[in-house]
């Protein structure tokens, strides 16, 4: 891998951080409503119901909740998912891919790579969210004791998919709106502050576009990676007997459920992670041009 390749693992790391940190209570609240009553021990579905909840032992610890297993998980895997739709991007451009199903291959790439490597953080994040009492080391503990290592790997296959849909419409929608509007870089063209507010704005319609639309798969993975809060066991272990379950319990609500959780979280990490990662690149690529500025004027 070249320098830029590890810029871009880097940038993502760094973009992961940012909005990790500010969306977490978002996440913690989209996890909640998307999984089931007896994993989270909450009566019913109504936000405000869950929002109590989160916030009854104070602020501060509610706004904390699965913060470090959300850290745990976020970090890495947008140092992996960024850094390899980044590079894939390249790679499809060097062989001159098609430029709508570049973006969408690249995703693709981005999303399996990522759901293989750091699956386990990705349900020892969720547990935690859902469970305030949950540490990342009982977490660790209760999966190896009932499932094996195996159990980290629960619901990875429909997570996989889920995202692939989401973040193939996200990138293909957000490649083509920058191309179209030529706007939404951090280039020379335009103001810093015009460059930002397109940034911002194009991928938060972008995100919304593709979370609407993929959100079902949401409930049925939540479901698959908690644990019954009472017996502490998987309740949910294959997908269609839980995509049933969801259906009874709720209905086609019960699959948009945590919805509108989810968009709020989702918005905000996306274009925090966007943006960061962007304007890093950007400033890498700035950087790079001086030197070799710099090189042929001393040559």
């Amino acid at each position: 891998m070249d320098r830029e390749g590890l810029v871009s693992i880097c940038a993502g790391a760094a973009a992961g951080a940012v909005s990790t940190v500010v969306t977490n209570p978002l996440d913690t609240l989209r996890s909640r409503m998307a999984s089931s009553r007896e994993a989270t021990g909450v009566p019913d579905k109504r936000i405000v119901t869950h929002i109590r909840a989160m916030y009854a032992e104070g602020v501060l610890r509610g706004a904390s909740i699965g913060l470090g297993a959300n850290m745990l998980a976020s970090m890495p895997s947008n140092a992996v998912y960024l850094g390899m739709y980044h590079n894939a991007r390249r790679q499809l451009e060097n062989l001159e891919m098609n430029e709508h199903l570049s973006p969408i291959i690249s995703a693709w790439t981005a999303v399996t790579a990522t759901n293989l490597i750091l699956a386990p953080t990705f349900l020892i994040r969720s547990r935690c969210q859902v469970d305030a009492s949950m540490t990342i080391r009982r977490c660790i503990e209760e999966v190896i004791r009932h499932d094996g290592y195996r159990g980290f790997y629960r619901g990875t296959l429909s997570n996989i998919v889920g995202r692939c849909i989401e973040e193939g419409i996200f990138w293909y929608t957000y490649e083509t709106s920058k191309r179209l509007t030529s706007s939404g870089n951090f280039n020379e063209k335009h103001s810093f502050l015009w460059n930002s507010l397109t940034v911002v704005g194009l991928s938060g319609v972008c995100k919304t576009v593709g979370s609407i639309a993929a959100y079902p798969y949401n409930p049925v993975i939540n479901h698959m990676r908690t644990l019954n809060k009472h017996t502490r066991q998987a309740q949910f272990t294959r997908i269609m007997p839980t995509v049933e379950y969801i259906y009874r319990k709720d209905g086609l609500r019960g699959f948009y459920s945590g919805l509108s959780a989810q968009l709020a979280r989702s918005i905000v990490s996306k274009t925090s992670q966007i943006y960061v990662f962007s304007l890093l690149m950007a400033s890498y690529e700035k950087f790079q041009a001086k030197n070799k500025q710099l090189l042929s004027v001393a040559a």
